[in-house]
C-alpha cells in the first residue's frame, strides 16, 4: 500500500511539474483534476503498459529496449484521450540566448508536444523516484 501511495504522489507531483514547465499543457479542475489525472495515469502505467510490453517484446529485444519510449509515448497519448481535464495545444518556443549558446525559435504542434511531454514525464518520474527513494 505504501508503494502505491508513493507512486500516486509522485505522479501528482510530476504532472504538476509538467504543467509548470510547458505552457501548452494544462489540466482543468484544480486539484481534483490533478488527483483524477494521476489516478488514470497510474492505471494505464500498471495495467496497459505490461500488456504493451508483452506485445512489443520481440521489437524490444531487437532494439535493445529502445522501443520502450514508444510504449511510454503511446500510454501518454492514451492518457490525454481518456482524461478530459488534460489540454494540449500548439506551442511557440521563442528561443533563448545564454552566453555562447543560442537556440532558435520553434513552433511545435500538438503531436510533437505530446512526444515531448511523454519523454519529460518519464524523466521527471525517474528523477522524483530517485530523490524520494
Amino acid at each position: 500500500m505504501k508503494f502505491i501511495l508513493k507512486k500516486y504522489l509522485l505522479a501528482i507531483a510530476s504532472i504538476f511539474i509538467l504543467t509548470q514547465l510547458v505552457s501548452s499543457f494544462s489540466l482543468s479542475g484544480s486539484w481534483q483534476g490533478f488527483f483524477y489525472a494521476a489516478f488514470i495515469w497510474l492505471l494505464l502505467q500498471y495495467i496497459v503498459k505490461p500488456i504493451l510490453n508483452i506485445i512489443m517484446l520481440p521489437i524490444n529485444l531487437i532494439t535493445l529496449n529502445m522501443s520502450s519510449w514508444i510504449i511510454q509515448i503511446a500510454i501518454f497519448y492514451m492518457w490525454t484521450i481518456i482524461t478530459p481535464q488534460v489540454k494540449i495545444s500548439d506551442w511557440h518556443f521563442s528561443g533563448i540566448h545564454i552566453g555562447p549558446i543560442t537556440l532558435s525559435s520553434l513552433n511545435l504542434v500538438k503531436w510533437q508536444i505530446t512526444i515531448l511531454l511523454a519523454i519529460l514525464s518519464v524523466l521527471i518520474n525517474k528523477l522524483l523516484g530517485w530523490v524520494f527513494k
